[in-house]
């Protein structure tokens, strides 16, 4: 007989093993501490939330779906405006895996350890009280080929089942595009689900999720566009529809008492509290506005502006830029991102942003792991970085350079950035600029830039806020 018991604390995990060890099959799901103890004793165990998430998780795993088609509902998919990332994405798509034993890939390519290292791990992370080794990370491959073979050889490992394949569509770092098509069809081929993080994709390529046979993406509205604070998580609507809610708040539930929550159907459940109706509509608004532009006049004004950008950037023999992939072949999206030698990256920032009117961001860009990955940080250095910081001490943070074009980006910006790099590899700074001990930005000491004025609200300046020099 096979049993499942659900919340299993220290009583179920004591009547889990009496029945076990009489040779029965036992599920059991727990969360958080209870979930750690359990593991250490050898018990068949997975992660559960609440009582009704964790019974689902329960009955997929006893009894596995035939088919990914059958998990996704026959293709009927709905759509849920929320703040996300692929590591919310994640979360949704685990209640619904087939298999009793939870992994996760983060397919590292054009991503490379931005992928596999940061989202992968943060996906880890934020699925509840899921023990350290459940997340199967992928070093940065040399190519799109490696890239695929590393991401088949995972699949194919049969001692470690694989639910999700979770990948960046776009590098927001170097800029190259993952075989996504590639990619979907191996997961598909081995039963698993495919969830992409398409926020640095979508404003630059056209996606079409049936024909990619991506299973969920998730999209962000400001890099479309549309205003900060709206994007999108778009999923078949047999995951979304008992999925447990990242965030609890009105319109989420039909009924609450003290010991229980009924969550609303989906995808009210997903979008708890006032909703963003203007950052909705902006939103819908933007993807619009880049349809009829046209994903091939955009493709094709980044990459000339990127061959241009190159040709100008091989004439500073102090700027090195950072790549995962190179070749004549590799898609990448309108971005450079490259360091200056003995120039820190944000004292570099700051000097085009308030000698050169040039905004870049510098820092490591939401992708830590990847970015000390591509500077060659070592661990024994990671860790003295690690301990400084908990010091106070900003001034030693990896980080680079990024220019980013778009839409409106035109040959005449990229000449005043490659101007304003010479200049300061030439002759170094113009301003005298001192350093902010508490981000270990930089600015100058006399700053003359004026910040905007609003009508009924009081000035910026006297906030303490300076105009800014470049990080965001």
């Amino acid at each position: 007989m096979r049993f499942a018991i659900v919340g299993a604390g220290a009583i179920g995990g004591y009547l889990g093993g009496l029945l076990a060890r009489s040779g029965e099959d036992v599920l059991l799901v727990a969360r958080g501490p209870h979930l750690r103890a359990l593991q250490t004793q050898g018990l068949r165990v997975i992660a559960g939330g609440y009582p009704s998430r964790a019974a689902f998780l329960a009955a997929i795993a006893l009894e596995p779906p035939q088919s990914t088609q059958d998990l996704a509902g026959g293709g009927d998919g709905e759509l849920a405006s929320a703040l996300t990332t692929v590591a919310a994405l994640a979360r949704e798509v685990h209640g619904t895996l087939r298999r009793s034993e939870l992994g996760l890939v983060g397919g590292s390519g054009g991503g490379g350890g931005d992928v596999a290292r940061a989202k992968a791990a943060q996906a880890a992370r934020l699925l509840d009280g899921l023990a350290d080794d459940v997340a199967l990370l992928l070093d940065p491959p040399p190519n799109s080929d490696a890239l695929l073979m590393a991401v088949k050889r995972a699949l194919d490992d049969r001692s470690r089942p694989v639910g999700i394949v979770a990948v960046t569509g776009a590098s927001n770092v170097t800029g190259e595009v993952l075989p996504i098509s590639e990619i979907a069809w191996l997961a598909h081929e081995h039963g698993a689900l495919v969830a992409v993080d398409a926020a640095q994709l979508a404003p630059h390529r056209p996606i079409d999720m049936v024909a990619m046979g991506i299973d969920c993406v998730a999209i962000s509205g400001h890099k479309m566009y549309a205003p900060f604070g709206a994007g999108a998580l778009i999923a078949p609507s047999a995951v979304l529809h008992d999925a447990e809610p990242m965030l609890a708040g009105g319109g989420a539930v039909t009924y609450v008492t003290l010991d229980d929550v009924q969550w609303a159907p989906a995808p009210d459940r997903l979008e708890a509290g006032s909703p963003n109706v203007i950052g909705a509509v902006a939103l819908a608004a933007a993807a619009t506005a880049l349809q009829e532009i046209g994903f091939e006049h955009i493709a094709a004004h980044e990459r000339r502006l990127l061959a241009y950008l190159d040709g100008r950037l091989d004439d500073l023999p102090h700027v090195t830029r950072l790549r995962l992939w190179n070749g004549a072949g590799v898609d990448r999206l309108g971005l450079s991102t490259f360091v200056l030698d003995g120039t820190h990256h944000a004292l570099a920032a700051a000097v085009l942003s308030a000698e050169h009117a040039v905004g870049v961001r510098h820092g490591c860009f939401c992708a830590h792991p990847y970015i000390t990955h591509l500077l060659g940080v070592s661990i024994a250095d990671a860790h003295t970085i690690r301990e400084r910081l908990r010091r106070g001490e900003h001034r030693d943070i990896p980080g680079a350079v990024r220019a980013s074009f778009g839409i409106g980006t035109t040959v005449e910006h990229i000449d005043r950035l490659v101007d304003g790099l010479t200049a300061l590899c030439e002759h170094g700074p113009r301003l005298q600029y001192v350093e902010d001990a508490d981000t270990g930005d930089y600015r100058p000491v006399d700053d003359r830039r004026m910040l905007p004025r609003f009508a009924l609200l009081p000035q910026l300046e006297l906030a303490g806020i300076s105009a800014g020099c470049g990080q965001f």
